[in-house]
């Protein structure tokens, strides 16, 4: 069996063997230091980008509401 191991970067866990996390999980492991919230973020920006989809919302125009700072 192989060994589990964590992002050299990170430390975000990601399995057994060499495997591939985003690096915007990356950012959010060391920001946040905490996987539940890394992964509900992700979850959140799937959501968006299948709800603008579905929407007929550009690219484009999804990836800049995404990006922009709400107050």
């Amino acid at each position: 069996m192989a060994e589990t191991q964590g992002c050299k970067q990170c430390g975000m866990f990601v399995g057994e063997g060499p495997r591939y996390h985003p690096f915007a999980a990356c950012l959010m492991m060391k920001a946040a230091r905490s996987g539940d919230t890394v992964k509900a973020n992700l979850r959140a920006v799937v959501k968006y980008g299948m709800d603008a989809q579905r929407a007929g919302v550009s690219l484009e125009r999804a990836m800049r509401d995404l990006t922009s700072v709400r107050g």
